[in-house]
């Protein structure tokens, strides 16, 4: 996973965490990220990586990740 961030101020470390998931062939499973005391970030650019040939990606959801910030969903 590449993650680009633009902060306003600094301060607590930063810390992502990308949910542990597992599934058998042909059921959905749902990976959540989350991020622990925010110093202000107020952009963000995330980039992840994943076997396409044992993965497909469904969809992506805003969960409130930067608060009030934009959210835009953009599957490559």
């Amino acid at each position: 996973m590449q993650i680009q961030l633009f902060s306003l101020q600094q301060g607590n470390p930063l810390s992502f965490n990308v949910s542990d998931v597992s599934g058998l062939a042909g059921e959905e499973v749902t990976v959540t990220i989350s991020m622990e005391n925010n110093p202000g970030i107020i952009a963000a650019c995330m980039n992840l990586s994943y076997d396409s040939d044992k993965l497909e990606l469904l969809s992506v959801t805003d969960s409130g990740l930067l608060n009030d910030g934009t959210f835009s969903e953009t599957i490559v």
